[in-house]
């Protein structure tokens, strides 16, 4: 019990980091336009969705490769196939992603790919790690 608490907790910390340095680089290519109010919802959903698909891509590949990292991570904690601790893992990645999506404007295709890119690259993390022992 204690090293899927463990795990769980590592992939998901792993997962924000990664989220977090890939969206900082993404945003010295794409930065916040001058004067943009980032209290103001109607401005930040103005600049979202004047910013290019490969902005989108870029933030979507951020997303998968935390996803997969936690994923690897909790296979290398557990030592154990078992899927609880990635399908929890996903959920609350998927939640917390839901938030984000939902906060502000994003285009309807990244919604919808938001929807799945945890939790299958959390999967694919986790699968692509063999079990020793």
């Amino acid at each position: 019990m204690k090293r899927n608490v463990l795990a769980i907790i590592t992939g998901v910390v792993a997962a924000v980091v990664v989220f977090v340095v890939v969206e900082q680089l993404i945003h010295l290519i794409y930065p916040f336009s001058q004067g943009l109010d980032p209290q103001n919802t109607e401005q930040v959903n103005q600049h979202l969705m004047s910013l290019p698909v490969l902005y989108w891509i870029l933030v979507l590949v951020g997303w998968i490769s935390g996803s997969a990292l936690a994923g690897i991570l909790i296979k290398r904690i557990r030592q154990s196939a078992s899927i609880v601790p990635p399908l929890i893992t996903g959920a609350v990645l998927t939640l917390s992603g839901m938030v984000n999506v939902f906060s502000f404007q994003h285009p309807a295709w990244f919604v919808a790919a938001s929807l799945v890119v945890f939790f299958a690259s959390v999967f694919v993390g986790h699968y692509s790690v063999k079990t020793i022992g």
